[in-house]
This record gives C-alpha cells, structure tokens and sequence, in this order.
C-alpha cells in the first residue's frame, strides 16, 4: 500500500507548476530547491497581506499555493514574496506528486545567539530511497541528511554545515548552520519537530504574526546559478536593491556588487523585476 502523503497534489497541477519553476521530476530533489529559489521570490510580502486582510499567513494549502503560482503565472501578474513555509509546503508537494521523494515538512527553531526568543523556520527532509537531504527552499540550501557524516557546503553564495546532536530520550537531533556574507555572523537552526501536517504548518504560520525573526517590512530575494538579487525597506520608509553574483575567491560572493537606492518599496520592485527577471509586489 502507498504511504499516506500529506501534501500530495493533483498530478496535472503539479506539472504546470513544475513548467512554472522550470523543473521536471528527472532533476530531483536538490534541483528542485534550486528551480524554486529562482523563479518564486521569498520574503515578506505574502505574508504581510494576509496579515492586513486579518488572515492566516499561507503556507498550509498546497492545492491553493501551486494554483495561485500557476494562476498569477499565465496572467503574467506579479506575485508576492513568499515565507518559508510556503516554500517549503510547495517543494513538499511537487517531491511527493512527482514520486521523486519521501518528503516531511520539517519545523526548525533558530538558536544561534543572536536569535529572537521565538523564530521558527522551515525545510524539507527528502528522500529519495537512496540518500537522504535537508533542503531548505527559503535560503536555497541542500545538505546531507540526518545520519551521514558532517559535511561542509558552499554553493551559489551559501555557506552551510549539517550535524546531528543528543536529543532526549537516546535519540539524535540535527541542526543546520548557514551563512552569508551580508549576515553578521551564522545562523543556526535545530530540529524542533520532524513531520508536520497541514494543520501543524498552519499554526506555525499564525504563530509567525507575532514572533519571527523576519523584520515586519517588505523584503524580497531571488537566488539563482549566477547570483541573487535582493531588495527590502528600510527604517526611514526607503528601499534598496542589490545583485550579488557568485564566485568569489572564498566561493561565496565576488566582489562586484550592483545597488540601487531608491524612494519606495514600489520603486524597489521595478528594479528588482528588470535585474532578476521575476516580478514581484
């Protein structure tokens, strides 16, 4: 009998959003979070709609979510940033559809010292019957899964380190660090809990409204083989975007640097559409 999956979409629905993302099931797992990081922008802003219209932060309905990827696509429409539940939730659904992967969502909880008291992300444990992966479709990172051999990663910009803890019981807890070179030092994040339903992701994304450690301002990135390019607001109501390419010396970013400085978030997102290809508000 088939294994009951939680996020399993309609076949054909998962194929338009594959068309959508440019990724088709022969990729697998890790492409994927690269093809999702390079079309769909992650960020605030779908998070910071639902919140004015009084509504729940999507992320739970993956039916809904590829629909409305795929919608705002074939109208040509800019969509909005999306968290990383959303992203998560979407990756989920296209491993699971596609047969490509066993796939949970994951709840992680930051814990570097910097951390806020409350700051709970996402990311995908996928396997594929022959190896294991976290893939983290927020930050665009793919690393081996719980149980291998600790494993230093630095690709497209991103450095990240994967080891297993003691966790209660006799049992093991992962954690993941990642780092950039605009981040102030790495982040960290531990397993907080390992398979999450849609019910679970949706308390998780209420719970967002009020403590996360996403400042409450319109911000937006892309990442992609070349680079990425970000924007957000800034205290004083300004924004400003940047576009980073990759293949510095350290493997991260080179040193060239492209930045605009501009007026208004709805200034920022015309640059940000010319510079990355993805429109977005």
């Amino acid at each position: 009998m088939a294994r009951p999956s939680a996020w399993r979409i309609d076949r054909g629905l998962a194929t338009a959003l594959g068309d959508v993302i440019g990724w088709s099931p022969g990729d697998g797992a890790g492409a994927l979070v690269v093809a999702l990081t390079g079309r769909l922008p992650v960020g605030s802003t779908a998070k910071l709609e639902a919140v004015a219209a009084g509504e729940v932060p999507p992320g739970a309905d993956a039916v809904a979510l590829a629909a409305r990827v795929v919608a705002d696509a074939e109208a040509g429409v800019a969509g909005p940033s999306w968290s990383c539940w959303v992203m998560s939730t979407l990756h989920a659904a296209l491993l699971e559809t596609s047969g490509v992967a066993r796939a949970e969502v994951v709840a992680t909880r930051r814990i570097d010292r910097r951390a806020p008291p409350v700051d709970v992300h996402s990311a995908v444990v996928a396997d594929d019957g022959t190896a294991t992966w976290i893939c983290d479709p927020y930050f665009g990172l793919v690393l081996p899964g719980p149980g291998s051999d600790e494993v230093e990663v630095i690709e497209r910009g991103l450095w990240g380190l994967r080891s297993d803890g003691p966790g209660p019981a006799g049992t093991s807890r992962w954690s993941y660090r990642v780092a950039g070179r605009r981040w102030p030092e790495q982040l960290r994040y531990r397993v907080l809990a390992p398979s999450l339903d849609p019910g679970d992701v949706r308390g998780f994304c209420l719970v967002s409204v009020t403590h996360s450690g996403v400042p409450p301002r319109p911000n937006a990135r892309v990442r992609d083989l070349e680079g990425s390019v970000e924007a957000w607001t800034n205290d004083d109501g300004t924004a400003t975007v940047r576009r980073w390419r990759w293949g510095g010396a350290d493997g991260l970013w080179a040193p060239d640097a492209e930045r605009h400085d501009l007026p208004s978030w709805v200034a920022a997102t015309e640059v940000f559409t010319d510079l990355s290809g993805v429109p977005v508000r």
